[in-house]
């Protein structure tokens, strides 16, 4: 891969998509086609300055912030601040969902082919339906990223969620203790019998289910089930804080690490190094240092 010309492409692609929309036009998206004039015109915002624009857009103006039609809202998990709502388009998904599984087939390809996909994934996603929001003339039922996702991709060849979102969704929970182990007692429930492989989402959400089944069932996920690979995403020091203590409970299965947020799925481990690779191809960076 040469990331630069990847880049360049990805730039191309954004400003032309920039430029259908009001804030594009704002800042001349469709007037160049180089890196340092996008760094020189577009400025580092902040989620309270597109605030605005995301308003217009939930009240039907999709062109303020977008070139397309918003496919679902989404809200983040606040790890680094308050929990905010984002619209999605059904570009972002297509992203999302190519770029998550990079990881996935990466893994399958260097540790025996297909067979590895073969098999259940225990579902420990937040729930995709905490609120109401009021888009236009209709109300939409919106929730966390990760379940969102999970909802709307729930398998990938032979790997198959359990239990689906739709059963987590069901129980009508938020993120209390409480809720938690509901959801946890749920998953143990409908996932202890069967042929699970695989653990896919955030890593402090991975160790506290694995801590919960010690103190309530009095067993750990490695007693119950024989993971292949371990999937972990979203917050720092994956390889550092967390993988001791999941290979704790969840036995000696390889750790693969995945940079992914609401935002997109941005890289990945591709081997058993601890480092991660960007996906230049699809996410541009603007490869200046203090600025995300």
């Amino acid at each position: 891969m040469d990331p630069q010309a990847y880049q360049m492409k990805v730039l191309d692609s954004l400003l032309k998509e920039y430029a259908k929309t009001e804030y594009g036009e704002r800042f001349g998206a469709g007037e160049f086609d180089s890196i340092e004039e996008y760094r020189d015109r577009f400025p580092v915002i902040t989620y309270r300055a597109i605030t605005p624009y995301l308003e217009d857009v939930q009240h039907g103006n999709y062109k303020a912030f977008l070139s397309e039609e918003p496919a679902n809202w989404v809200l983040t998990r606040g790890s680094t601040g308050d929990p905010k709502v984002f619209p999605v388009t059904s570009r972002h998904l297509s992203e999302i969902f190519e770029c998550g599984t990079r990881a996935v087939l990466n893994f399958a390809v260097r540790s025996g082919g297909p067979s590895m996909l073969e098999g259940r994934v225990l579902n420990l996603n937040f729930p995709s339906n905490i609120k109401v929001l009021d888009q236009a003339d209709k109300k939409l039922v919106y929730g966390y990223s990760s379940g969102t996702y999970a909802r709307l991709n729930p398998m990938f060849r032979g790997l198959a969620l359990i239990p689906r979102q739709e059963e987590i969704d069901a129980l009508r929970t938020g993120l209390s203790s409480r809720d938690w182990e509901r959801r946890f007692e749920l998953i143990y429930k409908r996932a202890k019998d069967e042929n699970v492989i695989s653990i896919i989402g955030v890593a402090p959400v991975q160790v506290s289910f694995g801590r919960y089944l010690k103190r309530r069932h009095g067993t750990y996920p490695k007693d119950l089930w024989e993971l292949k690979v371990i999937f972990s995403t979203s917050v720092a020091k994956i390889q550092t804080k967390y993988s001791e203590i999941l290979k704790s409970l969840y036995g000696e299965a390889p750790l693969v690490e995945m940079y992914t947020a609401t935002e997109g799925a941005f890289a990945q481990q591709r081997d058993n190094f601890p480092y991660v690779v960007p996906n230049y191809d699809t996410y541009s960076s603007r490869l200046r240092l203090g600025e995300g």
